[in-house]
């Protein structure tokens, strides 16, 4: 999710003349914000016959101030987001595959009833949106518990909510006058999403360096302490190999399930519940990963010496059930002893088929000359497991807070069973999490918790797969993002053989894989040293620093597992960066200053991923220019999601950056050291002493700090859309100054 960034800062001033007057433009630069505050009160203060305005951030918020003013003033401020929030959409039938849900709320103005101004402005609403995107329709019967839902959000219960007719090509949309009230439009546009991924290549760990233009390359080029040589701010990709398993190391592959069985998963529809959907759903899954291990062997994906674990737990608003299985893959080597078990599992309990089962794997065993005590004991065990998958029956509430505290819990004794069981092996511990649910979570701090079981548990990769109307879409997505898969919803279970329940297995399988290959992984990077001359005699610096490296998927409350190591101390010329942490097939966003042209740093620039050099290749800058300073300007001022390479910038460097980035591209920085100031001749007005001013305004957001439950409707006394009366309340929203930050509540949306 992104927040909004300040892209263009412009006062207007109305300056009294003619029939209409005229507006006069006042643009702005930048100055350190003590001497804009300074300029701006003594124009404030004086009959200069000038307006001035002054405006600057302070993290999420703007601060500006115009003045003296005639009838009217302006501040014009140009925002752009560089992506929307999304979330996985509700699949309808079992031919639809996975499309996005983007829900978009336009802020309108409004006028009082008294202003004879807002009777003759008339607003006029334009909408490009991408190919096969599609407004979702407020009447259909399923929509309607989100658009309720709407009506008992606090920041949203005081305003009228105006909901668009779902349409292919939106707008424009037109009104002759201001509303009395505070009013927006709420677009909630479906956006197709691809099926396809792909995999990490084999071919090797790449380094793309992008080079920006000469439009902005002398604007990303800073001069360095001691006029030493000036670095170019630079951005990279860091596409790293999946890595083979260390020598001595042995995989251990946890296969996590954590099934909702609360009361709603008891309900029927065409005869069947959801919770005998989700029993069906996971014995297919465990039976089609069994089948995959010859494939696997033979492809290299396993060896044979990784120890294969299933853990089950069951939930409701507590742990209900948890049971377990472990075995070594090399145990299911044989592919024809391997059939008869899954035949067998696949088979209902005491029916001839598995007796038959049985018979052949005894014969399997004495034919292939295999201990037959240890493989009927993998047989009873399977076929036991598969049959307490099978008899999971519904419970109570919803809590996804009490598996993941339970399988943290229980964790640590696991790890303990293994070590006896690898011996001098060292372990390397790999799960996957499949989260089935027909909701929501109603209790407890869910995401923190299931961070926490990210964290302990060694989890590579998840899915989630939610049935019925009850999914909450936004917590389902969360959930996805923090266990670093997709997330599949459907209203009904997909019939067998359809699109949509091959679909499930298909995202399924791809990201279990992509789990099975990831390994941890460090990498050092260095391109050699520059000398220049200083008073004291020559200095050496390092021809490139590595400042930033972003984590694909940061933890919950924005730290990273990782992190820089001490410097390279190898060469006496140059240090280089050490980064641990790593997963071998993950991407990563490097940001760089290197003191040497690109075309030099291709060649000089050494990357070691794993043990293994990695390939350099400069690629064109694609984003534009605005965006990569507002890029730079935002890993220097926040420290979330990302590694940062202290030993290189300092608070001191830092600093230096921002403000040179603030004063190159006209852009204030974060942290409120520079504002934007402008000033303009306009005519003689009384002074507006300090004591005339208005007090700065206190940013109070009331929104609730509990994350929303979706789904839920509005109270009987709530109104859909609004406070009573044609327009809904005559009170704004929030009273906040421009830019409010975001709350920690999540967003109302989500209910199919």
């Amino acid at each position: 999710d992104q927040e909004l960034s300040l892209v263009d800062t412009c006062f207007q001033d109305l300056v009294e003349g003619g029939p209409d007057g005229r507006w006069v433009d006042i643009t702005t630069d930048i100055r350190y914000s003590d001497e804009a505050e300074a300029v701006a009160q003594s124009v404030f203060e004086s009959d200069s016959g000038q307006t001035a305005g002054r405006l600057r951030t302070v993290g999420s918020v703007e601060d500006a101030k115009l003045g003296p003013v005639g009838t009217r003033g302006r501040i014009v401020l140009t925002y752009s987001c560089k992506s929307l929030y999304t979330y996985a959409q509700m699949s309808m039938t079992d031919a639809e595959s996975g499309r996005t849900l983007a829900p978009l709320v336009v802020w309108l103005p409004h006028a009082a009833l008294h202003d004879h101004m807002g009777n003759s402005t008339c607003i006029d609403i334009y909408l490009d949106t991408p190919q096969g995107a599609r407004l979702i329709d407020p009447k259909e019967p399923y929509n309607r518990p989100a658009i309720d839902h709407l009506g008992t959000l606090e920041h949203l219960s005081k305003a009228v909510i105006l909901l668009p007719q779902a349409t292919d090509n939106p707008g424009p949309y037109h009104w002759p006058c201001l509303p009395p009230v505070p009013w927006c439009m709420l677009f909630w546009f479906s956006l197709p999403t691809s099926d396809w991924e792909v995999l990490a290549s084999n071919a090797g760990s790449v380094m793309q360096v992008h080079v920006p233009p000469a439009s902005i390359s002398p604007y990303l080029r800073m001069s360095a302490p001691g006029n030493g040589p000036a670095f170019e701010l630079l951005r990279a990709t860091l596409w790293t190999k999946p890595m083979e398993l260390p020598q001595g190391a042995v995989r251990v592959l946890t296969n996590m399930l954590i099934s909702d069985a609360s009361g709603s998963t008891g309900l029927q529809r065409h005869g069947k519940t959801v919770r005998d959907a989700f029993n069906v759903l996971a014995v297919r899954r465990f039976i089609k990963r069994l089948e995959s291990v010859p494939l696997l062997l033979q492809s290299g994906a396993l060896s044979g010496s990784e120890i294969w674990a299933e853990a089950v737990y069951v939930f409701d608003h507590a742990v209900c059930s948890e049971f377990s299985l472990m075995f070594e893959v090399q145990e299911l080597a044989h592919s024809d002893v391997l059939k008869a078990i899954v035949s067998a599992a696949e088979a209902d309990c005491a029916t001839a088929a598995r007796s038959s089962a049985h018979r052949q794997v005894t014969d399997l065993c004495a034919a292939h000359g295999l201990s037959s005590g240890n493989v009927l004991r993998l047989y009873d065990e399977i076929v036991g497991f598969v049959d307490k998958l099978r008899h999971i029956t519904p419970g109570g509430a919803t809590s996804f807070v009490a598996p993941a505290e339970r399988a943290v819990n229980v964790h640590p004794e696991f790890r303990s069973i293994v070590a006896k069981k690898v011996g001098s092996k060292t372990p390397l511990y790999t799960t996957y999490v499949n989260f089935d649910t027909d909701g929501g979570n109603n209790c407890g701090p869910c995401y923190r918790a299931l961070e926490r079981l990210v964290d302990a548990c060694d989890v590579m990769g998840g899915t989630v797969t939610g049935f019925g109307s009850w999914v909450d879409q936004d917590c389902a997505t969360r959930v996805a993002h923090i266990l670093r898969g997709p997330c599949m919803l459907y209203m009904d279970v997909p019939s067998v053989g359809s699109e949509g329940q091959n679909a499930i297995f298909r995202k399924d399988i791809n990201s279990w894989i992509k789990a099975l290959r990831c390994v941890p992984i460090s990498m050092t990077l260095a391109a050699g040293g520059v000398s220049w001359q200083a008073q004291r005699g020559i200095r050496q610096e390092n021809a490139l620093d590595l400042v930033v490296l972003k984590s694909q998927i940061p933890r919950h409350d924005g730290t990273c597992k990782e992190k820089f190591g001490l410097p390279d101390v190898t060469a006496l010329d140059h240090t280089g960066a050490c980064v641990e942490g790593l997963t071998g097939g993950d991407t990563y966003s490097t940001y760089l200053l290197s003191r040497i042209p690109a075309e030099q740093l291709v060649k000089q620039l050494k990357v070691i991923v794993g043990g293994v050099q990695a390939r350099v290749e400069l690629v064109p800058e694609k984003e534009e220019g605005i965006f990569v300073a507002l890029d730079w300007l935002s890993v220097l001022q926040s420290p979330v999601g990302q590694a940062t390479n202290k030993s290189v910038l300092s608070n001191r460097l830092r600093q230096r950056l921002e403000d040179d980035l603030s004063f190159l591209w006209n852009l204030p920085t974060p942290s409120g050291s520079t504002a934007c100031l402008g000033r303009a001749k306009t005519t003689n007005r009384p002074p507006v002493s300090a004591s005339q001013q208005p007090q700065e305004p206190v940013l109070e957001v009331a929104l609730s700090s509990q994350p929303a439950l979706f789904g839920n409707p509005a109270p009987a006394s709530a109104p859909l859309f609004g406070g009573g009366g044609l327009f809904g309340a005559a009170t704004p929203p929030v009273s906040a100054p421009f830019g409010a930050p975001s709350s920690q509540a999540a967003f109302g949306f989500g209910a199919p």
